[in-house]
């Protein structure tokens, strides 16, 4: 009999997607007569669908939509005068023009794509999975433990606690190390229950958290009274811009 905390893991990593498309599958069959896991999936889909609200949005350029159109426009005036014969014309041009649409939309996915990435992230992302130190490889690919979100615009970092476990007078810390820095720097006390939200340093320049390594350690309540982890480093990841 599978036990609750393993429906809820599986129920996780469903809709995280860490699942190859036979698992998937196996999950959207079972959906149909287990109401337990079904009832789990639509619970991690509520708790972690508020990050998707929390990514910012970007507003395309204006002259973007004339652009398309013409480029449409050309293509299909092109399929038409390379038509030579008539019943080619009319079996072939809806194929031919469709052809060219898709091309152009094709191109226009990749311009498109080079606009939204081509200034400096904004938001970061990161998944926080126990250390080799901790984690079981045999169990296979396992659920983050923290997600964490920092907002380079506002200089906010958002820590939510995914399958972590509490410790009774122990205190969870992040850490950052950013590339190049000798030690890691403390972003706070996070909590084992809900999301948080924090400040980021005002000393810290926000491209250096660009592929900053993050870490959470086991301290003392309250945490580390040195301001350097003195406790076993439970869980880490790699800051990287959102999407990616």
């Amino acid at each position: 009999m599978i036990g609750e905390d393993d429906i809820d893991g599986l129920a996780a990593e469903y809709v995280l997607g860490s699942l190859d498309l036979s698992q998937r599958k196996e999950v959207d069959r079972r959906r149909g007569t287990d109401t337990t896991l079904d009832e789990a999936v639509k619970a991690w889909e509520n708790r972690l669908g508020a990050l998707v609200h929390r990514l910012p949005g970007i507003e395309p350029p204006a002259h973007l939509l004339e652009s398309i159109l013409s480029r449409l426009s050309s293509q299909g005036a092109q399929v038409v005068q390379l038509s030579a014969h008539r019943k080619a014309r009319v079996v072939w041009r809806p194929l031919a023009v469709g052809s060219g649409t898709l091309a152009a939309c094709v191109a226009l996915f990749v311009v498109w794509f080079t606009f939204v990435h081509s200034g400096p992230p904004t938001t970061l992302v990161a998944e926080l999975h126990r250390s080799g130190a901790t984690a079981d490889e045999s169990a296979g690919p396992r659920s983050p433990v923290f997600v964490v979100t920092v907002d380079l615009k506002a200089r906010t970092v958002m820590v939510r606690p995914i399958a972590a476990r509490s410790r009774p007078g122990r205190s969870y810390q992040l850490w950052a190390l950013r590339p190049g820095a000798a030690a890691p720097d403390s972003l706070g006390v996070i909590s084992q229950a809900e999301a948080i939200t924090v400040s980021l340093p005002s000393s810290y320049p926000p491209g250096e958290f660009v592929d900053a390594a993050l870490s959470v350690s086991l301290e003392p309540e309250g945490g580390s009274p040195t301001g350097r982890p003195t406790g076993p480093v439970m869980f880490v990841g790699k800051l990287a811009p959102a999407g990616q």
